[in-house]
C-alpha cells in the first residue's frame, strides 16, 4: 500500500505531466501494475481508508487478578523482610 503522497505523485505525473505508465513507474521505482492501478482508481476509492482489525486483547479478567495477587504478595515478602531486619538489628 502506497502512502497518499506517493499515490499522489504518480497520479500527477500521470494527468498534469503526461507521462507513460512505463516512465512513471521507473521513475518512482514502482511496478506498472501498480501504477496503473493507482492512475486509474477514481477519487472516490482513495479517499477511502483501508481500516485494520483491532487484535483482542490478551489480558482477561483471570490474568489481571493474578497478577495482582503476585505483587500483592511481593509487597508483603519485603516488608515481613524488613521487619525482621529491623528487629535483627536493634
Amino acid at each position: 500500500m502506497l502512502r497518499m503522497d506517493q499515490v499522489n505523485k504518480i497520479r500527477k505525473d500521470f494527468s498534469v505531466k503526461n507521462l507513460s505508465i512505463n516512465k512513471i513507474s521507473q521513475k518512482h521505482h514502482r511496478s506498472g501494475n501498480t501504477v496503473n492501478r493507482y492512475v486509474h482508481l477514481s477519487s472516490e476509492e482513495l479517499s477511502k481508508t483501508p481500516t485494520r482489525t483491532k487484535s483482542k486483547s490478551v489480558i482477561t479478567e483471570n490474568v489481571i487478578v493474578a497478577i495482582n495477587s503476585f505483587i500483592d504478595e511481593e509487597v508483603e515478602k519485603k516488608s515481613i523482610g524488613n521487619k525482621n531486619i529491623l528487629l535483627i538489628l536493634f
